[in-house]
């Protein structure tokens, strides 16, 4: 049975990424995920694997960790001085 030619042409997002690779992915410093998985804000075998001994970002998690981290800021004034 013959493909579709739009079908071949069909690419699916990656499951994972390197941290190098995730980094212009998402558009984010590569210390950014470094500091979150340092942090404990990004958990182990949820938003990221370790291969080789490095971590590799799961992509679909860390979406969905953006998400959360992007609604904890509304409302919120980045310029504000309460410290409560």
């Amino acid at each position: 049975m013959a493909r579709h030619p739009r079908d071949s042409k069909r690419v699916q997002p990656p499951y994972s990424l390197s941290i190098e690779e995730a980094s212009p992915y998402f558009g984010l410093a590569e210390n950014a995920f470094h500091r979150w998985i340092r942090d404990g804000r990004l958990q182990h075998d949820y938003h990221y694997l370790e291969v080789g001994g490095k971590p590799v970002i799961i992509r679909e998690a860390f979406i969905e960790f953006m998400k959360q981290e992007d609604a904890s800021y509304v409302g919120r004034n980045p310029k504000s001085t309460d410290r409560r």
